[in-house]
């Protein structure tokens, strides 16, 4: 085969050879399905990808946002919870013998203080 140059003449030549060598190469019948089952996978492949990527970074984003909000909340764990079951039984029971209540109206003062000392007010 001849050297190509830049010149005019050189072009025409070697668009005359490829014209020329066109019957030569002819495509198989399953070259478009080939190609296109190809493309497919390509596509599916840079979809999860993709995927992928966005649910780290959400994760990291929820990661991120969540622990200082829960690190936060933790601070602030004794005056938002209220007071425990035996807690209440007791004072309950307390308010029923020092007043001669029924135990109902016992447990009704007795949530009623504990509703005034988390709110903050005096009774």
């Amino acid at each position: 085969m001849s050297k190509v140059t830049d010149g005019p003449e050189s072009f025409e030549q070697l668009e005359a050879t490829l014209f020329a060598a066109r019957d030569y190469v002819t495509p198989s019948s399953d070259l478009r399905p080939r190609t296109l089952e190809q493309a497919r996978h390509a596509t599916r492949a840079q979809g999860w990808a993709n995927r992928l990527t966005l649910i780290t970074l959400g994760s990291m984003l929820l990661w991120s946002v969540t622990m200082p909000l829960l690190r936060e909340l933790s601070s602030h764990r004794d005056k938002l919870s209220g007071p425990f079951p035996a807690e209440i039984e007791r004072a309950a029971q307390d308010y029923a013998d020092l007043h001669r209540y029924e135990a109902q109206w016992g447990l009704v003062e007795a949530f009623r203080d504990a509703r005034q000392l988390r709110m903050g007010g005096e009774r």
